[in-house]
């Protein structure tokens, strides 16, 4: 497999990745999709701004090598 999926991915803390919802017994979908897959998902830490250039750099290129690529119906 040339690209293998990861045991653990490390994303952004805001509720649009599923941390920091207004619902503490709910998850995001994204979480939900990531735990299904057996991807643990590890939040950056709340307010340490050096840790998010290396989140939000990483997101930006599976964005472009995955996301973008892709269309979805709904």
């Amino acid at each position: 497999m040339a690209h293998p999926i990861p045991e653990i991915l490390k994303i952004d803390n805001d509720s649009a990745f599923g941390a920091n919802l207004p619902h503490a017994k709910y998850i995001g979908k994204i979480t939900f999709f990531l735990l299904n897959l057996g991807v643990y998902p590890l939040y950056i830490a709340p307010r340490s701004p050096w840790n998010n250039g290396q989140v939000e750099g990483f997101n930006s290129v599976f964005s472009k090598k995955f996301w973008n690529k892709l269309q979805f119906s709904d």
